[in-house]
């Protein structure tokens, strides 16, 4: 038999991994529908999963402890163990992603192949004024900054002339699932709006294509966030996505 204490505990500790599971989709259906702010509403649900997740791993010991007087093969020992493990997973997944964010430099929501020159907004600038925080200009001090994080993130040279390249560049875009905005082939202009899965933050995207020598182009793609001062790397998991959709 379960003590009543050993139930309370697990019973705990299975609601807590269903809050920690159902914290991001609630904000982020919550949002969608006006009742959460946008960046509140990540920060916090993640904050709620995280520590619901502990306390299902917490509770989830205290029920293994509880359970050691049946036995390691008895039914309330496998439970417990299953309550523990399902809730250290979670705990394990939220923590990886936090670091994955902690890890990536605060203040960059601006990410280009080309930091010296960088692609410009024309077409977005009038939906960016009404709705973005963060200006469409370049800022020329986030460019060491990103050749030290993200020096892998280079213009692309693709073996095609220019017109056939721009194709690419635009059949890329769209493959991309981005909502095209502008595409220029007089100028090789590409500029769309990404919109994120679950709390559709929307980074806006230019691409500029240009000859590199005869028969052969380079492709140049710029990501910035409309809110929020860092991107936790969204932006440039963006751009290196494109670019390997376009070489491949």
């Amino acid at each position: 038999m379960i003590s009543k204490t050993m139930r309370v505990a697990l019973t705990v500790a299975w609601l807590a991994v269903a809050v920690a599971l159902l914290a991001v989709p609630v904000a982020a259906y919550g949002q969608h529908w006006g009742i959460f702010p946008q960046i509140p509403a990540m920060f916090v649900s993640f904050r709620v999963a995280l520590g619901a997740a502990a306390l299902g791993v917490l509770l989830g010991v205290v029920a293994l402890w509880l359970a050691r007087f049946h036995g390691w093969r008895s039914r309330p020992f496998l439970t417990a163990a299953v309550s523990s493990l399902v809730s250290l997973s979670v705990l394990v997944l939220l923590v990886e992603r936090a670091q994955q964010a902690r890890a990536q430099p605060p203040g960059i929501h601006d990410i280009t192949t080309d930091t010296d020159s960088p692609p410009a907004f024309e077409a977005l600038l009038a939906e960016r004024k009404a709705s973005a925080r963060n200006p469409a200009d370049y800022n020329p001090a986030v460019a060491p900054l990103q050749r030290r994080t993200y020096p892998d993130i280079q213009p692309i040279l693709i073996d095609r002339p220019l017109e056939a390249a721009f194709d690419q560049a635009l059949a890329a875009a769209r493959a991309m699932g981005w909502a095209i905005a502008a595409a220029d082939k007089l100028s090789g202009r590409i500029e769309a709006t990404a919109t994120t899965t679950w709390f559709e933050f929307k980074d806006d995207v230019v691409i500029r294509v240009t000859e590199a020598a005869p028969g052969k182009s380079r492709v140049d793609v710029r990501s910035l966030s409309r809110i929020g001062g860092g991107d936790q790397g969204q932006n440039a998991a963006r751009v290196r996505a494109y670019s390997a959709r376009l070489r491949g």
